[in-house]
Order: C-alpha cells, then sequence, then structure tokens
C-alpha cells in the first residue's frame, strides 16, 4: 500500500511541477536548471535525496514540454529515461571513486541493520533480505548497476506518465490529448549495429580485461534489449488496435504473467524483444511503406 501511495503521491507532486512547463515551454528550463544544480550541491551527499529530486525535475520537465507540443510517448520515455539515468549514474560513480560510498552495499546493509533490530524476525522477512542480497550481489559481480539505475528510471516514467495523462486530460486541459502512442515506438533502424557492437563486446571482452568497456557492452546490451521489448509491445497493441480487439488484454496478459509466474517473465521478455528486434527487417506495422508512398 505504501509503494502505491507513493507512486500517486509522487505523480500529482510532478503534475504539480510540470504545470509551468507545459504552461510556458522552454523559458521555464533555466530555472528548472538552477533548481537542479541548487539540489546537487545542497543533498549531492545523500543518493537517495538527491536521485528522489532529480526523479521529480525530470520526469516533470519532459512530461510537461510533451503535453504542451504534443510530442510522441516515445520521446517521453526516451528522454526521460537516458537523461535520469544518465545523472543517477554520474552521481553513483562519483560517490563510489571519489567518497568510497558504494549506495547499493550501503543500503543493504541498512536494511540488514532494520531487520535485525526488530522484536521478531520470521523466516519470510530473512528470505526476504537473502533474496535482496542476491539480486544486489549480482549486480555489483556482473557490474550492471548502470542498467539498474536506468531501468528504475524506465519504470518511473511509465508508470507515472499513466498518472500524468488522466490528471492534464481531466483537470487540466479538459479535453483528450492526441499524441502517438506505444503503438508508433520504433527505434532507428541503425541502433541495430549499436547492439550487435554491445553483444560483440559481451561475448569478446571479459572484466579481466577491461572492466569499462566491459561494462558499457554489457549494461548497452541490456538497455536496447529492454527497449526492443517496449518496441514489441508496440507492435502488439498495433495490431490489437487493428482488429478491434480490447487493449487491456496487453498489460493483463503482463501483470498475470508477473503474478503467476514471475520467473517465466525474463524469459518472455527476451522472446518478446526478439519480436521487437525483428521489426527492424520485417516492418511488422508499415511504417517504411507508409513514409515511401507519402513521398511519392
Amino acid at each position: 500500500m505504501s509503494t502505491g501511495v507513493i507512486i500517486v503521491f509522487g505523480s500529482l507532486l510532478i503534475a504539480g511541477i510540470s504545470l509551468p512547463v507545459y504552461k510556458w515551454g522552454y523559458k521555464v528550463l533555466s530555472g528548472i536548471f538552477i533548481v537542479t544544480l541548487a539540489a546537487i550541491f545542497t543533498i549531492g551527499d545523500s543518493f537517495v535525496s538527491l536521485s528522489t529530486v532529480l526523479t521529480l525535475l525530470t520526469i516533470a520537465t519532459v512530461a510537461g514540454l510533451t503535453f504542451r507540443y504534443r510530442l510522441s510517448v516515445q520521446f517521453y520515455i526516451l528522454t526521460t529515461s537516458f537523461s535520469l539515468a544518465a545523472m543517477l549514474c554520474i552521481h553513483y560513480y562519483y560517490m563510489l571513486y571519489f567518497t568510497g560510498s558504494d549506495v547499493f552495499l550501503e543500503l543493504l546493509g541498512q536494511l540488514k541493520k532494520q531487520v535485525s533490530q526488530l522484536p521478531e524476525q520470521t523466516e519470510a522477512m530473512e528470505a526476504n533480505v537473502e533474496a535482496i542480497a542476491f539480486y544486489i550481489n549480482t549486480i555489483k559481480e556482473y557490474h550492471i548497476e548502470p542498467y539498474y539505475l536506468f531501468l528504475n528510471s524506465l519504470f518511473m516514467t511509465v508508470i507515472t506518465y499513466f498518472f500524468l495523462r488522466l490528471i492534464y486530460t481531466f483537470y487540466v486541459i479538459k479535453k483528450v490529448i492526441i499524441m502517438k502512442g506505444i503503438e508508433f515506438f520504433k527505434l532507428d533502424e541503425r541502433i541495430v549495429l549499436l547492439l550487435i557492437a554491445f553483444l560483440a563486446g559481451f561475448i569478446f571482452i571479459k572484466p579481466e580485461m577491461s572492466q569499462i568497456l566491459f561494462t558499457i557492452c554489457i549494461n548497452g546490451l541490456f538497455m536496447l534489449i529492454t527497449l526492443y521489448f517496449i518496441q514489441s509491445m508496440g507492435i502488439i497493441r498495433h495490431f490489437l488496435m487493428r482488429k478491434k480487439l480490447p487493449l487491456f488484454i496487453l498489460p493483463l496478459g503482463i501483470a498475470m504473467t508477473l503474478i503467476f509466474n514471475a520467473s517465466y517473465f525474463p524469459v518472455i521478455a527476451v522472446m518478446l524483444a526478439g519480436l521487437g528486434l525483428l521489426d527492424v527487417w520485417t516492418d511488422f506495422r508499415g511504417f517504411n511503406r507508409t513514409t515511401d508512398s507519402e513521398k511519392k
């Protein structure tokens, strides 16, 4: 319940912050930049506090621009998730190498300390702590901290979009906003070359050879796989709309998979990412054919 309350409250706060951006557009970006710098200098020693502020400001800014200029959902997702993840990664590595503070290990240590101080500890609590420790150790072992931060940024970006869409539609604009939705999401075809490069680096470069290159390749590979998964969601939604089928089938299917057997979801996600990647050559939605006909 607390997570849901935080998401709803955060979405309302983001909506409030985004209103000046929606009203005045690019004119307020300098003010947001000043606020961001002030936050960095005042609470920069706290990763949690600064990441919260950066999340609110980044999502609010891009959302305001997206709704004001009727930009696409793809613009909103890519701009928000990558810019926010980049800032969080810079902050994380700055604290790691210049202050010696590892956020992941510190959070794990705080969690273990809080659980140990409880008067009663159940097996479920201990199992949850062990599971979190396993995930954090896996993140550290494979150097996928940037991907974890990107995934969290992407999650917040997508979740808050639905709340912001409702708020803007019914309380601010009072009319349906026409934008290109997820069914139009398609990465540039040249991105596949970057995917191949990251895959080759992941296969042939080992951490002991070059930790920096390995980190770039594995994180870049996972990020692009995630984006191609989103592209597959766009393909499925496109065909649902084309066949006039209920659109809730798509989120319902994902939710059912996560609820009843979450361990299968990574396999399904990779398979769907393959569908998104295949779209580079097959053009399931006919975007290239439409472009060619418009040129004629």
